[in-house]
């Protein structure tokens, strides 16, 4: 929320590409004083939502083109009856400087559902629907999951562990796992702060080892972005690919 006052301070970070979760549209933002070129912008919005205040916003810096994945619309078109099972992703490449695929991520997990421990998650149905994609060019996934294997109960069809299963299945790793030698319960750095003080790890970025061979991947201090007065209730997960 509030995106327009965090800008500056995301730009310090100097990203070539931002995946920002409940971000409001490039429109409202406008409005409210933050203006963008609209081709270094993709927005999506949540199915079931009545504003343009919080969605999932993909932003380039000068010099990298972004475009949405062509395959995307037909794939959306075949989940017309249930739009909020793909809830909310986008996926995007990036054609220039360098050709990359890029799965972005804000999953809610089926957690407004009747019956859905019974349910494969929105980011394993866009594993099962995007797979050719993810591994026909080099490719990532990225964004605020809202999972984590201390929450995986027996028989839940959306554990954590089955999306490690998934992306092990089409040869991806975690990127601040797997470069920092960390384990999947054992994460010293969290990403989201919640209620009363409590903090999570439940953003992550998922790519093939070839692509991910000589990166560097960090969380930004909690206390500096989510902090008292803090920007948010997230802290970047900063990914730097050679």
């Amino acid at each position: 929320m509030k995106f327009h006052s965090k800008w500056e301070d995301l730009q310090k970070l100097r990203p070539d590409i931002s995946i920002v979760q409940e971000c409001a549209s490039p429109s409202v933002l406008a409005r409210r004083n933050l203006s963008l070129d609209p081709t270094q912008c993709l927005w999506i919005n949540k199915a079931d939502a009545t504003t343009e205040d919080k969605g999932l916003g993909v932003f380039a810096s000068d010099g990298v083109k972004i475009r949405v994945a062509a395959c995307w619309s037909e794939i959306r078109r075949r989940w017309d009856d249930d739009p909020s099972r793909l809830d909310v992703l986008l996926p995007f490449e990036i054609v220039y400087p360098r050709r990359l695929n890029v799965l972005a991520v804000w999953s809610f997990n089926n957690r407004t559902r009747l019956g859905k421990k019974t349910m494969r998650g929105p980011v394993l149905v866009a594993i099962d629907e995007l797979g050719n994609w993810l591994t026909e060019a080099p490719s990532l996934v990225i964004g605020d999951f809202n999972n984590h294997r201390r929450w995986d109960t027996s028989r839940d069809l959306n554990n954590f562990a089955h999306h490690l299963t998934a992306f092990d299945e089409i040869g991806f790793k975690s990127a601040y796992h797997s470069l920092n030698d960390i384990g999947h319960d054992e994460e010293p750095d969290q990403t989201h702060l919640w209620r009363a003080g409590k903090s999570y790890h439940i953003d992550y970025a998922f790519g093939a080892a070839g692509l991910l061979e000589g990166a560097s991947c960090r969380v930004e201090p909690l206390e500096r972005w989510c902090g008292k007065g803090g920007l948010s209730d997230h802290s970047p997960l900063v990914l730097d690919l050679l």
